[in-house]
């Protein structure tokens, strides 16, 4: 089946709108620098990270340069231009249609407090799968403690809801933890059914 996502196109460049700013902030440098050293040094085998919504900062890159991973950040924000000036490996995208990219792309996709920010995280899941060799990293908010609903936060979830997403998505965790204000996975690619 064919089909037109003219009429798509148009509702999401009208939901960009909804982005915000997103400086970085000692509360989430320490949660990120948390997730980095429980899990992310831990891996074997990753040469290359994509950081979809890396945001306004792209604050994950001196984690992953420290780990020797070769860093790229993709972002819809308005600071694309001025962290590429400040040397960050960034481009201006879309983290929902990553097609400059091939398949297998990235050893990691790594995505902390952005795909809440997707209005069909399946989809966007499944884009992730497809260019992404082997892992995903994935940490979201808790909405026990941050709530449902917020600027820009289509997907608020509980976690058997993305535990749901990530299996029909193809990807299999293999670490979580759940902390009062976050859900951590750590996935692998599985077979897609």
């Amino acid at each position: 089946m064919l089909r037109d996502f003219r009429n798509w196109n148009i509702f999401l460049n009208e939901l960009i709108k909804d982005d915000y700013p997103s400086p970085p902030d000692k509360g989430h440098t320490a949660l990120m620098r948390g997730i980095m050293t429980e899990w992310i040094s831990g891996l074997k085998g990753v040469k290359t990270v994509l950081d979809v919504g890396c945001g306004d900062a792209a604050i994950a890159e001196g984690f992953f340069k420290k780990l020797g991973i070769e860093y790229t950040g993709i972002s819809n924000g308005m600071d694309v231009e001025k962290l590429k000036g400040l040397g960050k490996n960034v481009i201006n995208g879309d983290f929902s249609f990553l097609e400059e990219f091939a398949d297998a792309s990235f050893g990691l996709i790594f995505s902390r407090h952005s795909l809440e920010h997707s209005p069909a995280p399946l989809l966007t899941l499944m884009e992730w799968y497809r260019v992404s060799a082997h892992f995903l990293c994935l940490v979201l908010p808790n909405p026990a403690y941050w709530g449902r609903v917020g600027q820009g936060h289509y997907s608020v979830l509980e976690e058997d809801q993305w535990n749901f997403l990530l299996k029909r998505s193809g990807w299999n965790v293999i670490w979580r933890k759940n902390t009062d204000q976050e859900f951590w996975f750590m996935c692998e690619k599985a077979k897609r059914y």
